[in-house]
């Protein structure tokens, strides 16, 4: 058995992981999608000992799924996981609104959620789903941002990749961004207002709806 050498110009395992990570949130490894260590070691250019690293601790974590007989595959979410999922995160979404509230923003913490907001807005206005969805995505992760707790971080890195994979790989209607964007704006206000209060309740609200939309999705985005 050949030792794996580090030469210094591998890429690390967390680098390695933060790019299968992203791979299965844009759709690149699909749900059920099987990842051998040998194209792992492959594609990412590290030896088997960090590729063997890499998919144990994304199994740990929840990305990736081990099926006796058949290895490691990407997690499948089927309709009733979706369920959940969604109840757990409207809580936890809304701690951590909650905890940014009672944060002091910094000026560049509050110009930053202005300039989200206002993408929203005009994507919202222009019917551009795509640089909605991107513009979603940074407006949850700077709230969490924000609210600086490591253990809710971690938990919600978790449990959000398979709903947001499923929303992108949706996409957004006209109507829904209509209904999400009213939800984002009564947030970033009680967020500069720091009514942390209004900033939960509204949170949770938004999580609560768009869990609703959720589960109505096609059969083929779940597993």
């Amino acid at each position: 058995m050949t030792k794996e050498i580090d030469t210094g110009e591998s890429p690390t395992v967390s680098n390695v992981m933060a790019r299968i990570r992203q791979h299965i949130f844009e759709g690149i490894y699909a749900p059920g999608q099987r990842l051998i260590e040998k194209d792992v070691v492959e594609e990412y250019g590290i030896g088997r000992g960090r590729a063997r690293e890499v998919l144990k601790s994304l199994v740990g974590e929840g990305y990736l799924e081990f099926e006796e007989n058949r290895g490691v595959r990407v997690r499948r979410l089927t309709r009733q996981g979706a369920i959940d999922i969604g109840r757990v995160r409207e809580v936890i979404e809304g701690l951590a609104a909650r905890l940014a509230a009672e944060r002091t923003f910094t000026d560049e913490e509050r110009s930053t959620l202005a300039n989200i907001q206002a993408e929203m807005d005009r994507a919202t206005e222009e019917r551009d789903a795509e640089t909605f969805a991107h513009a979603n995505r940074r407006f949850h992760d700077l709230i969490v941002e924000v609210a600086d707790n490591s253990v809710l971080t971690k938990q919600l890195e978790i449990l959000r990749v398979p709903i947001f994979r499923i929303q992108f790989q949706q996409s957004f209607t006209t109507a829904s961004m209509g209904e999400r964007n009213k939800d984002h704006q009564r947030i970033t206000q009680a967020l500069l207002d720091g009514d942390a209060d209004a900033a939960e309740a509204a949170m949770r609200d938004h999580v609560r709806r768009g869990n609703a939309r959720l589960v109505e999705f096609a059969d083929r985005l779940f597993g």
